[in-house]
């Protein structure tokens, strides 16, 4: 029984290896932010990721970025820019087009990231300012990331033996907060060093695991 309890807990991801698979995180997407005024639909990422962001098996240097996008009615992104605050900081930046999806997309360095259920952006273009209010997308029922993570080592033993055993570690480890029809989900993902990734789809509530692609 003692063993057991030990295997499930979520500072000991790997009980036969002894290896805490949380130590190797090289992207965490915390909170999703979303708002709507005047046209403008716009999101807000909070992530702690490696920067340069490689998909490479390693984990590089982790900072804290804002991943801002909008969608907008024009496809020029020149002059258009967006002010976020919350918690006293206050960042801009400028907005790049991305024609694949149609959305602006600004990656903001941080000091902190957000601790509050709602954040302000004010986004420009030419004269006109549109200013608007973002609440969480984060749920209250919605645990942790390393017991997300925990789940997935628990389901896929034979996998995370060999990637993160105690000889060698050779993967990275990506996770991300997604919210869909009012509900919080992870997207948990192993990178090894030949870029193979080992994906898992993970309810955010009662952490099982809906789904797996390699």
């Amino acid at each position: 029984t003692l063993i057991f309890v030990i295997c499930l807990t979520i500072t000991s991801i790997s009980c036969k290896n002894n290896v805490d698979v949380s130590m190797y995180v090289s992207e965490y997407r915390s909170n999703i932010y979303e708002g709507e005024n005047n046209g403008c639909k716009l999101t807000v990422y909070t992530e702690r990721r490696e920067d340069p962001y490689l998909l490479d098996g390693f984990v590089g240097n982790n900072k804290n970025f804002l991943t801002v996008k909008l969608e907008s009615f024009s496809e020029n992104a020149d002059g258009v820019s967006v002010v976020i605050s919350y918690d006293e900081n206050s960042y801009n930046a400028d907005f790049n087009f991305n024609p694949i999806n149609g959305k602006f997309v600004a990656e903001i360095l941080v000091d902190e990231l957000p601790k509050s259920p709602t954040i302000s952006a004010i986004v420009k273009e030419s004269e006109s300012e549109n200013t608007i209010t973002l609440n969480t997308k984060r749920f209250n029922d919605t645990k942790d990331y390393k017991e997300a993570l925990n789940s997935v080592c628990n389901y896929d033993k034979e996998v995370v033996e060999k990637l993160f055993s105690s000889i060698s570690v050779v993967a990275e480890v990506h996770i991300r907060l997604i919210s869909d029809n009012e509900k919080n989900y992870y997207y948990v993902g192993f990178c090894d060093k030949e870029g193979k990734i080992y994906a898992y789809l993970v309810d955010g509530k009662d952490l099982k695991v809906i789904a797996k692609r390699v």
